[in-house]
């Protein structure tokens, strides 16, 4: 009786509610594992990940997630609730996540169109109505990004574009399908499977679509809504540059790049190497995510490839 259990969901994915029986690759198999836990009756607790370290604060929108999802939770048994990781201060796009998760913590049976309406109210005035349709298209357009962005399982197996990159002795042999493995995010188009979400593709331009109607509102941005805006535009710009620089790597990678993809990729690197403003909100004691560039968590991947196998390319130190 005095023995608890503390479950810990970082294998999930966010393209579909955890309690989703059509994501087989990974939910599922979270759900029945917590579900022969919850047989016991002990004591429970969640340990999710709305903001896991390698996010290192993307604009990663989970609303419609956390909404669902805490109330499951609740009704399986936990009565103890907690995520990674909260950043200090301008949160941008995920205070909506931090809003909605304490507010279900308070209450599981809230009003989910009330605390929606309060939020895009209070938050935004007069561009309400706009900004909760760009969040939702954010949430939509990010729904891989565990895999992007950190690992989930696939039939599980701990998957991860990320780790794949860093642990890959020969990146140049990586295929898109040896990158992309899952039926939730390929490369570019969807797999066939009611399980499929966004490719990397479609959510590089959809992030960039993002940001330009994000940046086509500050005309109309009440004064004293300002500050949240500029936070918010911080964000998707890290959201957007992050995600272009992994797309771009991912095609010198599998050699479907172009000169200007390769001198693009050139400079958003050199530009997010000394971009620190991005990181507010997030600093540490170590340096691993101290910029832009570091927030990728691929920099080290970016200048292996060029120096070892691209050596026709004149870095010339910049990036040094």
């Amino acid at each position: 009786d005095n023995t608890s259990i503390v479950f810990y969901v970082i294998e999930r994915c966010y393209a579909h509610n955890f309690d989703d029986p059509i994501c087989t690759e990974s939910n599922r198999i979270l759900y029945d594992r917590l579900a022969a836990w919850c047989e016991n009756k002990r004591d429970l607790m969640i340990g999710e990940y709305y903001n896991v370290s390698t996010f290192v604060s993307m604009p990663f929108v989970l609303t419609s997630r956390i909404l669902n999802d805490i109330p499951v939770y609740y009704n399986m048994g936990a009565r103890h609730f907690h995520y990674m990781h909260i950043p200090a201060r301008d949160w941008g796009f995920i205070a909506i996540n931090n809003y909605v998760h304490s507010k279900l913590l308070w209450n599981v049976n809230a009003d989910a169109e009330a605390l929606l309406n309060t939020y895009f109210t209070v938050r935004y005035g007069k561009l309400a109505p706009k900004m909760r349709a760009l969040y939702e298209q954010m949430e939509k357009i990010t729904a891989n990004c565990k895999y992007y962005k950190h690992y989930q399982y696939m039939n599980g197996k701990i998957v991860s574009l990320k780790n794949t990159l860093l642990n890959e002795e020969d990146v140049m042999s990586l295929t898109e399908q040896t990158l992309f493995p899952t039926k939730h995010m390929q490369f570019r188009g969807r797999a066939d499977d009611p399980q499929a979400g966004p490719s990397m593709e479609e959510t590089m331009l959809g992030l960039g679509q993002a940001l330009e109607q994000l940046l086509a509102m500050e005309k109309d941005v009440d004064p004293d809504k300002m500050l949240d805006y500029t936070r918010d535009v911080r964000r998707l710009k890290l959201g957007y540059r992050v995600t272009r620089f992994i797309y771009l790597l991912c095609l010198c990678i599998f050699k479907q790049e172009t000169e200007q993809d390769v001198q693009e990729l050139h400079s958003l690197a050199k530009e997010m190497s000394t971009d620190t403003e991005s990181m507010m909100g997030y600093e540490t004691d170590s340096k691993w995510v101290s910029t832009a560039l570091e927030a990728t968590w691929l920099a080290d991947v970016y200048y292996k490839y060029f120096a070892e196998e691209k050596n026709d390319v004149a870095l010339g130190g910049m990036l040094i």
